[in-house]
């Protein structure tokens, strides 16, 4: 099976520096049928460094060129659960594509203030 059919390998991280890195090896699409396991991994890593105020979670978006209603709603939990914990959570190297859906669902509002420049441009390995 390859990581597009398993989202559980699909999901990479990486920490580096106070940053811990959420990238997606081999995908163009966050779906209805990978949002709900990547929405897992990644809360279960909130409420874990939590605890630990000097790390930050990042999503890299490099690659992925759409999300659907479902991986918009997971993003928005994800961020509810961040503001639970009062941890930051970011978005980075969002395609044109994910942005103009972005305006298009008017959540610019939401997602602008979430969004970094990364010091380094790499897809989590």
């Amino acid at each position: 099976m390859n990581s597009i059919n398993n989202p559980v390998k699909m999901i990479r991280k990486e920490y580096i520096g106070k940053y811990i890195i959420y990238g997606f090896k081999n995908a163009k699409r966050l779906d209805i049928l990978n949002s709900n396991i990547i929405k897992e991994i990644i809360e279960k890593d909130i409420r874990r460094i939590s605890i630990n105020n000097k790390i930050t979670p990042v999503i890299n978006l490099q690659g992925i060129k759409f999300i659907d209603s479902h991986g918009f709603r997971v993003f928005l939990g994800l961020i509810r659960i961040s503001d639970i914990y009062n941890r930051p959570l970011y978005l980075s190297n969002i395609s044109a594509e994910v942005n103009e859906l972005i305006h298009l669902l008017k959540l610019e509002e939401v997602f602008n203030k979430r969004t970094i420049i990364l010091p380094f441009n790499r897809t989590a390995a």
